[in-house]
């Protein structure tokens, strides 16, 4: 809970930020002011809620009364952008850690239809969820994760990637083509032995199955020379002292 009755910052707490030099210390920052350079306040006979009023569109709820507290999530999902005008995000960890406060944020059955939040990225879940840990313990004990004894497997209609992601080469739906677009997503189930399972040649520190991630004339160009050159460790993940295909300096 925050400083005052009403559950707002302080002035102080204002000041910290707006000191003139991080942000203006003008308070019509951040609350409309008149013509004449007056502030715009509420009525003053209305004692639950606050005298000042946030900038733009408030809308309902935004009046902080005294039972915001315990209502605010309408009007923090249905206009977050005035909230962040004078909250952060460390203002919410405060109460919704699961410790202090439950994490009560998404509907009951949210188990069951989150997925679609999380592949089409209208919600930021890693706002408040960490995939390597979050995401992907919870898939694993429900055995949905990359194990042998998991339930997506080939054939099963639980498994996260289509038909083909593994290969072969050059067709459109393999992973070739997520990869490149964006590693990240694919780092945030995978961890590196799940590429070298494939990609290592047969005689590197952990043996693959040699198939080539690299386009066709990638050994000796350019680019694989600066890449060796920048950092020739990571050509050894793959490649074993020796091997042919990695003496391209």
């Amino acid at each position: 809970r925050l400083a005052t009755v009403l559950q707002l910052p302080s002035e102080a707490s204002c000041r910290v930020g707006h000191d003139g030099k991080k942000a203006s210390e003008r308070c019509a920052t951040c609350h409309p002011a008149m013509s004449d350079g007056r502030l715009v306040t509420r009525d003053r006979i209305d004692r639950t809620a606050p005298m000042l009023v946030p900038k733009g569109p408030s809308g309902w709820g935004a009046a902080h009364d005294l039972a915001f507290v315990e209502d605010h999530r309408g009007i923090a999902k249905a206009n977050p952008s005035l909230c962040s005008q004078c909250h952060t995000q460390s203002d919410c960890l405060d109460c919704h850690t699961g410790v202090v406060r439950p994490m009560r944020i998404h509907s009951g059955d949210y188990m069951t239809t989150h997925a679609l939040d999380a592949r089409a990225n209208t919600q930021d879940c890693q706002s408040c969820h960490r995939v390597q840990t979050d995401c992907l313990a919870c898939h694993e004990r429900l055995g949905l994760g990359l194990g042998p004894d998991s339930r997506v497997g080939v054939g099963s209609s639980l498994r996260f990637h289509p038909d083909g992601f593994a290969g072969p080469p050059g067709t459109p739906q393999t992973h070739a083509f997520a990869a490149q677009r964006n590693i990240t997503a694919c780092a945030s189930c995978h961890t590196e032995d799940s590429c070298l399972a494939c990609h290592a040649t047969t005689k590197a520190a952990r043996p693959g199955l040699g198939s080539n991630p690299h386009g066709v004339g990638f050994g000796g160009s350019v680019r694989c020379q600066a890449l060796a050159a920048r950092n020739h460790r990571v050509c050894l993940k793959c490649h074993a002292p020796g091997d042919p295909n990695n003496d391209c300096l």
